[in-house]
């Protein structure tokens, strides 16, 4: 049996899916009044009938800061596959990310301290590498630097990654993943929906470059790794490197909007001020602090050729991966403003 975390997210909820397709049973942890039914019916989204599959599943509620419920919880478990984590970028909430990010992470971890596992993947984030190889590029053997400016949520990750590295050099048999910018159905409040929703109603893009991948994708390999006798490595999964001004464009050239200006790099400064000193007044100019703005305007690529290699994996690319979702997100837009 599989334990999961985070099966109600943008990620888990594809985990969850490929698991039971193939036939495994799940156990998926969840907190109090997660948005199950939800999760269920956006299976849909994927040609999906969630009925087909209950037989597999179970929906296990916990408090994952209690130690011996975690522990209960895992009961019978061959495969752990951690993909809970909170994504925030608001400095406000740094507290809360290292609750959700860190304490989460290791506490799951001390639960699966004595037993026989097979294999835990963790499902971590590119925002943890920040060196950059002789080719000019990320890939897995970037270092965290930790004098480098770094988001809240960088930093929650790659702490966490520091604690599952830990297990592992105790003979937990541990897979990492760091995806890129991952892009799906479902949680339209979050996740791809807000990257699209931002992009389609704000008049600037960064001048950056991001790793963009498909939701599919990421929960494939997830799953394959999960299942493999792989073990002590990551992979960074990311199918093509984009700039945000060039997904801004690909959405609203798909429904007749103009282009998309980039923002200038002599407004980080500018910016910088006004998220010091206004964001009390305006909450949202907290995300243009120092580091959020540094990220978003990077020039550096990721590589991919680890996981290609390995896995011999194919990525669906970024342009099949935004007609599939996007149309999917005017569907829910339309229907939400009813």
């Amino acid at each position: 049996m599989v334990l999961l975390t985070g099966a109600t997210g943008l990620l888990g909820r594809v985990i969850l899916m490929d698991l039971l397709v193939k036939g495994h049973r799940v156990r998926a942890l969840v907190r109090k009044n997660s948005p199950i039914e939800e999760t269920l019916r956006s299976f849909t989204s994927y040609e999906l009938d969630a009925s087909q599959y209950t037989h597999l599943l179970e929906w296990y509620e916990v408090d994952f800061y209690d130690i011996e419920q975690l522990q209960s919880a895992l009961i019978g478990i061959e495969h752990v596959c951690h993909s809970a984590a909170m994504v925030s970028f608001d400095p406000s909430e740094r507290k809360n990310l290292f609750k959700s990010n860190v304490e989460v992470t290791q506490n799951l971890l001390y639960a699966c301290e004595g037993l026989n596992l097979k294999k835990f993947l963790f499902v971590s984030s590119v925002a943890t590498l920040d060196s950059i190889n002789e080719e000019g590029y990320r890939d897995e053997n970037s270092d965290f630097i930790a004098k480098n400016e770094h988001s809240d949520y960088a930093i929650s990750k790659h702490l966490a990654e520091m604690e599952v590295q830990r297990a592992s050099a105790e003979g937990l048999p541990v897979v990492i993943i760091n995806p890129s910018v991952i892009i799906g159905s479902g949680n339209w409040m979050k996740s791809s929906g807000a990257l699209f929703g931002g992009l389609l109603r704000l008049p600037y893009a960064p001048s950056g470059l991001a790793g963009f991948v498909d939701v599919r994708d990421v929960s494939n390999i997830a799953v394959v790794l999960l299942l493999s006798e792989v073990e002590g490595e990551r992979y960074v999964v990311v199918a093509e490197n984009k700039s945000y001004h060039w997904m801004a464009n690909q959405l609203r050239s798909r429904i007749a909007k103009p282009p998309i200006k980039i923002l200038p790099l002599w407004s980080r400064g500018p910016l910088h001020l006004l998220s010091v000193f206004l964001s009390w007044a305006a909450p949202s100019l907290r995300l243009l602090r120092k580091g959020n703005f540094d990220a978003v305007h990077s020039q550096v690529k990721l590589n991919n050729e680890k996981v290609v290699r390995d896995l011999k994996y194919k990525f669906i690319p970024v342009e099949q991966s935004i007609e599939f979702h996007f149309t999917k997100y005017l569907e829910w837009k339309k229907n939400y403003n009813k």
